[in-house]
């Protein structure tokens, strides 16, 4: 890491390892970020609310057990105002749109379309997070 980049601050949130695993892998590499992980919509919540900082959260939509994707979304923009939010989802987006202005990544993706997407939100001045046609998300 320069002197001059920060480190930011990613919770990861998915009730599939292997899913949590291949994002950490495929985000490790950048050394400027920091990776936390949940299992969960309760356990992420924990986490955040104890964080000073998040930049990032990228969280399923339809978590299982306790708080959905959409909820969390709503509890850690409450706590961090200018958190940047990426969905992955397997399956329904529909219920996205009650979390405003965050992308939806389908599974399957790439390391290289979330580390894109993650950069974007990272590196977003206007804190405007763009879906997958490059578009200002609704």
């Amino acid at each position: 890491m320069n002197e001059d980049s920060q480190e930011i601050v990613i919770l990861v949130v998915d009730d599939d390892f292997q899913v949590t695993t291949f994002i950490r892998r495929a985000l490790e590499p950048d050394l400027t970020h920091s990776i936390l992980v949940a299992g969960n919509g309760n356990e992420a919540w924990k986490i955040a609310d104890n964080l000073p900082a998040l930049e990032v959260l990228i969280v399923e939509v339809d978590l299982v057990g306790g708080m959905s994707g959409i909820e969390l979304c709503k509890r850690v923009r409450q706590r961090h105002p200018s958190v940047k939010v990426l969905f992955v989802s397997g399956g329904g987006i529909s219920q996205v749109a009650a979390c405003p202005a965050s992308p939806v990544l389908r599974k399957p993706f790439s390391a290289e379309e979330l580390s894109a997407l993650v950069r974007e939100a990272a590196g977003g001045k206007d804190g405007t997070a763009k879906n997958e046609t490059g578009n200002a998300a609704a």
